[in-house]
């Protein structure tokens, strides 16, 4: 399987929405600025590179939404591959906005 190169536009405007900042922001965690872009629906399920499906998180929040994945799917920052791709995650920038999400 060939892995496709994320587009530089959708890199450039995840970043831009981002403002700079981790868009996870977990409490106790995070180091603020936005260093990784995160796959919620992750690559190795056929994850797709694209604005909805994206996160700009920092490095410490991304290791942990990996390290502890009922976290990561409670609060949306990972997604099942039977669940739709939308903006924004049930939890962002360290607030619940919705918990249907994710769910």
């Amino acid at each position: 399987m060939v892995k496709q190169r994320m587009p530089a536009a959708v890199a450039r405007e995840v970043l831009e929405r981002a403002d700079g900042a981790c868009e996870a922001m977990i409490r106790g965690v995070c180091t603020g600025g936005a260093q990784h872009l995160h796959h919620r629906l992750m690559r190795s399920q056929g994850g797709p590179h694209t604005v909805a499906n994206l996160a700009a998180v920092c490095s410490t929040c991304h290791r942990y939404v990996h390290d502890n994945p009922k976290f990561g799917y409670e609060s949306g920052l990972l997604i099942h591959p039977w669940h739709p791709v939308t903006w924004p995650p049930a939890y962002y920038r360290g607030v619940y906005t919705s918990r249907e999400e994710g769910t």
